[in-house]
This record gives C-alpha cells, structure tokens and sequence, in this order.
C-alpha cells in the first residue's frame, strides 16, 4: 500500500474512474461492476435493517398502546437513515428523479415566503416533524434557493399557500421513503412490520373490508386481517386492564350518554 504506484492511484482514483466510465472500451464493464457493487452494499443494508438490534421488528400478537405511538413515521425515518444511510438516501433520490422540478418548487417556494435563513416549520404548530428531517440540513456552500430552505412562519402571519405545498410535498416524500424500506423490509424478513402494523390498526379503526385488507397485505403495506384481529384483541385486553386499575383508584366517574329507554304501554297500539 506504500508503494508510489499504489499511493498515484489512490490519489487519482476519482479521475481514473471518470476515464474508465468515459472511454466506450471499459464503460460498458465498469459500469458492471459498480452496479454489482452497489446491489451488494444495498442489500447488506437492507440486512443490517432487518436485524433485531435495528429495533425495527414488531410483534403484532404482542402489541401495546405504549408501542404503538412510539413507532412514527420519524421514528422509523430515523432509525432507517441510521441503520442504512446509503439506502435511504438512494430511496429519496428515486422518488425525486426529476430534480429540476424540486429546484422549481424550491425556488417558487422561497420567494413565496421572502428572504431569511431560518428553516419554515413544516408543523405549522400542528404537527412532530421537523423540516430538517424533511429535506435535510443546508450545508455551508449551498444557498436556500439551492437546498428547499424557507424561513420560519411567524404565528401572526398567514402561511403562504405555496409554503404548504412545499412543505406538505417534503413530507409525503418522507413518508414515502419509509413505506418503500418498509416493504423490502417485510419482503426480506416478516418480523419487520412495524409500519405495517400501524397501518393494519389504522385500517381496523376505519372498517375497511377484509378484500382490501388481503390486497394490502399482499402488497406489503399492511398485515393480513387475522393478524389484525390478534393485534386488536391485544390492545383491547390491555385497555380493559388500565379500565380496572383506573376504578380500583376510586378517582374515576362513569357517565352513561346516549340511553335508550324503552317504555312499555299498557295499551297496544300501532305505533308499538
């Protein structure tokens, strides 16, 4: 490794990848090779994902309340970037293929709210995610126009429509990231649900129809309907429990809403 040669390489590698990928004798291997590379990092990551130290396996059988408001969409943002860096950022890359777009939006975007440096609060004091976790930090040598930065909406001041666009497209996209690692995820190792069991549960709570309900499991959004119901009846025994601890306190008032009251005449007419 000491060598001059190898020292010559190592210093000029960029450029002599730039020449093999450019001359048409070697473009068409190396081109090989850095995809066979790239498939084998990508799925050493999706791997590394599925590992139970990833903290990303769920039990739907299991589930609690505890859990299930602690898996959010930025959670599993978070945990999934840490994990598989490479991953995640090729997974936003593919979902934003036409970036001249995103630097139209960007820019419509930033005019829209005026100059500043601050970032826009993408929760207009609604919401948990941050822009950072959206569209990234800004790095020193890119402008706000260049990195989708826009300044903070103060709370006297009316949101510009576009701004919401803006901000509403860098979530979905997030949003997106997650469900795409989410299913290969699944699709890898069945254990790794926890997004689709948030959905599964989301499902039930709508009354969705079980013919939905097996076209999303097989798709790998959701979980399937029987696995729904244990999730369900999970939480609804630990709900019951907290009912029972709630009245041994002697602090807890029932009310009863909505009685129906059926009266019995002593003489029969049409209408009973």
């Amino acid at each position: 490794e000491d060598h001059p040669v190898m020292l010559s390489i190592i210093t000029d590698l960029d450029a002599i990848l730039d020449t093999m990928s450019a001359a048409q004798a070697t473009s068409n291997r190396a081109g090989q090779w850095v995809f066979r590379s790239a498939q084998k990092g990508y799925k050493a990551q999706v791997l590394q994902l599925t590992k139970k130290e990833s903290g990303l396996h769920f039990l739907p059988g299991k589930i609690t309340n505890a859990q299930l408001m602690e898996n959010k969409i930025e959670n599993l943002s978070t945990q999934m970037n840490r994990h598989a860096p490479d991953l995640w950022r090729l997974v936003a890359n593919l979902l934003a293929a036409d970036p001249a777009a995103d630097r139209r939006r960007a820019r419509l975007a930033y005019r829209k709210a005026g100059s500043g440096t601050q970032k826009a609060d993408p929760r207009l004091n609604d919401g948990d995610i941050t822009m950072g976790d959206a569209v990234g930090d800004m790095s020193e040598d890119e402008t706000p126009e260049d990195s989708g930065d826009i300044r903070l909406i103060n709370e006297d001041e009316d949101a510009p429509e576009d701004l919401i666009e803006q901000v509403q497209h860098q979530l979905n996209s997030l949003i997106k990231q997650v469900l795409c690692l989410s299913i290969m995820m699944h699709s890898t190792n069945q254990r790794c649900n926890s997004l689709q069991s948030i959905i599964g549960v989301f499902l039930h709570a709508c009354n969705t129809p079980d013919a939905v309900l097996e076209l999303l499991a097989h798709l790998g959004v959701s979980i399937s309907p029987s696995t729904i119901s244990n999730a369900v009846s999970n939480l609804s025994k630990e709900s019951s429990s907290d009912i029972r601890k709630l009245g041994r306190t002697l602090l807890t008032l029932y009310a009863y809403d909505n009685l129906d009251v059926d009266l019995k005449h002593l003489v029969p007419t049409v209408e009973n």
